[in-house]
């Protein structure tokens, strides 16, 4: 999962991390094609695993938590 998320950070695409998820903020179409390799390599590589997926439509690359 190291190689996929490096491969993210690679991508030229807006990618905000937390400890919890790592969002990538861009075209539609181009994320998707980007994701549709990196998921398949990255389930190729492990015996078992669990990728989760959540899309929202909206840009939440600038939100600052004001808590």
């Amino acid at each position: 999962m190291i190689g996929f998320i490096k491969k993210i950070r690679a991508s030229g695409f807006t990618v905000l991390e937390n400890p919890l998820s790592t969002q990538i903020y861009g075209d539609y179409d181009d994320i998707m094609k980007l994701l549709n390799g990196e998921i398949k390599l990255a389930l190729e590589l492990m015996e078992n695993g669990l990728m989760y997926i959540k899309i929202v439509k909206t840009d939440r690359s600038n939100y600052e938590p004001d808590f």
